[in-house]
């Protein structure tokens, strides 16, 4: 790591969390001079299962579960292995599991450090020459183990229990503890846990001696990693929640014959604290991200079923957050199960199958948690493929079709749900804080933004992600302003970037107005720009006849700096000019039409070989082209207007120009 990335840390750090990182750096190098070797298993503790884990998968396990899972495990015998935009070499069946499949990249092909390497001298950030970690990082969570555990149980598939026992021994063998690049992050070292104690509870006594006491060394060696190394202060995110979890599972699953719960009953207190933190009251996550709310979701979920099942009590707190949080997913989502892409998605799962073919992960946690508390009833059949859905059901949402405006004053959210012109419109601005903690990790510089759906379909939408760590200028560039649908003013972020994960000054947003009924009308604003220029950002979005209007004001009054506002289309849209409008279609149909009331430079921009061309990332490591239009210029002192018309259904295809005559595409 950098002087620079230290320096902008530190600056994002209390005094109590600069004396903690001293102590974590002492550790780190007390480690560093031990033996790198796993932990005896003390001949009193055995490996115990969690009450009812088995059947409850065997007994929820749908024909679209069943389905699902030989296609997964018919991929893992033949080599295969997909996560985050990524595919890695085939391995060889008859050797599905060397050693360097624990170490190579799949993007660069070169191989991280291995068991020669102490894992905490590995420098992993901005590592463009060997790849992003997050892929390395994916691969030894091994998640592909709940696949093959499940096909042994529900299948008495031998041979997915061979590959569970093969897995296991190599990555044991080829990853002692302090070592290699699985054991540099608490969060890796927990998820992989979560992976071990599914695997061991679906197969168990099936599971032969000698892998059962590979199961048990792991798992004593994370937690003696766990609780060296906390996740605390700053980066107590998820990160902190994965690790109490993978706390948790370890002591409901490592213990004497007749040993008392007392340090499993600590565990989930942490989760339940976690949890009132993590979800804001009125459903919506800290981080300000759907994806990292659902996967903070399901790591509470399976921590109030472990808690039900070990009778340590389970939270009130925690079970409310959660249904706070399936009704936030609720108003957000879109019916046919798309939820907006807001902030940061690593694709990270707790219980899952195969996560690259999951496309709606933020739904389907939200649904299971009305399935464990307040069932409205089943799921289509295509929508219980999911682990978490074998172990803990499916429901559907509870969806507040009566109202047009629904806000989330905490979390600093509104939506809109409209019916315009025949099409049924759907918007989601944005008026909450950066992120979570002092450092937002997770959280982009999109304060006012706006995204919204005609008739279930995203047409402006978020730009996603792409890469942490291997991403370079891409990723400054998906955590900015400019990338947003949003005003950026001067050329500069509204928040500054400090690093990856860091932010150092921080815009506050806030909602002025907001009005409900046939016109409806939000007025939000920020303070951003503040400091520096001299004004806020106050933008209305406001119902208009056959759509909507945008209207963007800098307070007290613009200034000499030159301001720009984008508009991301999704992926599918088109953008064509019509001379007093810019017009966008789907499948060659019209959908609707934008238009400015002021004068400037308009640009048209998708998928061109530069950073600002036109890109959305919509998963994970990948990026796909997607109209971008920008405005720029002066605003004038009573603001510039930006006008949505949508096209009534029963219109016909419009006709595609390739000229765009009045505005320059660059």
């Amino acid at each position: 790591m950098s002087l620079k990335w230290y320096i902008a840390r530190i600056r994002s750090m209390s005094v109590p969390e600069i004396a903690f990182r001293v102590g974590e750096h002492v550790e780190r190098s007390r480690m560093r001079r031990k033996s790198k070797v796993f932990v005896t298993p003390p001949k009193h503790l055995e490996l115990r299962r969690i009450p009812g884990f088995e059947g409850r998968v065997i007994g929820n396990a749908t024909p679209a579960f069943r389905k699902k899972l030989d296609v997964v495990v018919a991929n893992i015998f033949e080599g295969k292995f997909s996560a985050l935009g990524a595919t890695w070499p085939d391995a060889d069946p008859e050797d599905l599991f060397p050693e360097k499949g624990w170490r190579i990249d799949p993007g660069t092909g070169l191989l991280w450090p291995g068991s020669d390497s102490f894992s905490f001298d590995i420098k992993y950030r901005r590592s463009g020459e060997l790849g992003d970690i997050k892929h390395v990082w994916e691969k030894n969570r091994l998640q592909f183990l709940q696949a093959l555990a499940a096909a042994a149980s529900l299948n008495h598939d031998r041979r997915a229990l061979a590959a569970v026992e093969d897995a296991i021994a190599s990555w044991e063998r080829h990853n002692p503890p302090y070592t290699g690049v699985g054991w540099n992050s608490g969060i890796e070292v927990a998820l992989r846990c979560v992976s071990l104690i599914v695997a061991y509870n679906l197969c168990a006594d099936r599971l032969s001696e000698r892998t059962r006491r590979l199961i048990l060394e792991i798992l004593l060696s994370s937690r003696d990693f766990l609780e060296r190394f906390p996740s605390k202060f700053s980066s107590a995110n998820n990160h902190a929640m994965a690790e109490h979890l993978g706390l948790l599972l370890i002591e409901a699953t490592v213990r004497k014959k007749d040993g008392n719960l007392q340090r499993a009953r600590h565990q989930y207190e942490h989760i339940a604290r976690e949890a009132a933190l993590q979800i804001l009251p009125d459903g919506t996550p800290a981080e300000q991200s759907p994806t990292y709310g659902a996967f903070t979701a399901e790591m509470i979920l399976f921590g109030n079923f472990v808690a039900d099942k070990l009778a340590l009590g389970v939270s009130e707190v925690a079970t409310q957050r959660l249904l706070a949080f399936a009704g936030f997913v609720a108003a957000i989502s879109e019916p046919g199960g798309s939820v907006p892409a807001i902030g940061d998605d690593d694709e990270g799962r707790v219980l899952t199958l195969d996560a690259v073919a999951e496309r709606s992960y933020v739904c389907s946690v939200a649904q299971t948690i009305q399935a464990a508390y307040d069932d409205l009833g089943p799921c289509h059949e295509t929508e219980t493929e999911e682990l978490r859905n074998a172990l803990f059901g499916c429901s559907r949402l509870s969806r507040q079709t009566d109202r047009r405006l629904q806000t989330f004053m905490q979390g600093g959210y509104t939506v809109v749900t409209d019916r315009q012109a025949g099409r049924h419109l759907h918007l989601v601005i944005d008026h909450g804080p950066l992120g979570y903690l002092s450092i937002a990790a997770h959280g982009h510089a999109d304060a006012n933004a706006v995204v919204f759906s005609i008739d279930g379909e995203a047409v402006l939408c978020d730009p996603g992600t792409y890469l942490y760590h291997g991403g370079g200028a891409w990723r400054t560039w998906f955590r900015g302003t400019a990338a947003h649908n949003t005003l950026c003013l001067g050329g500069v972020d509204q928040s500054t970037i400090s690093g990856p994960f860091n932010w150092g000054h921080k815009a506050h947003a806030s909602l002025v107005e907001k009005r409900d009924g046939e016109n409806w009308r939000v007025r939000v604003t920020h303070d951003g720009y503040r400091s520096r220029f001299g004004v806020d950002h106050v933008r209305t979005i406001e119902a208009a006849p056959f759509g909507f209007a945008l209207i963007d004001e800098l307070q007290p009054g613009p200034g000499p700096e030159e301001a720009s506002i984008a508009f991301q289309f999704a992926p599918g849209i088109v953008i064509d000019d019509m001379k007093t409008a810019l017009v966008f279609l789907r499948d060659g149909r019209q959908l609707g039409r934008l238009s400015f009331d002021r004068p400037g430079n308009v640009t048209v921009q998708e998928g061109e070989n530069r950073i600002d061309g036109g890109w959305v990332s919509n998963r994970f490591g990948e990026m796909r082209p997607a109209p971008r239009v920008v405005w720029r210029g002066h605003l004038p002192s009573g603001g510039l207007r930006t006008s949505f018309q949508l096209t009534p259904e029963t219109a016909e295809p419009a006709a595609r120009m390739r000229v765009l005559d009045g505005f320059r595409s660059s």
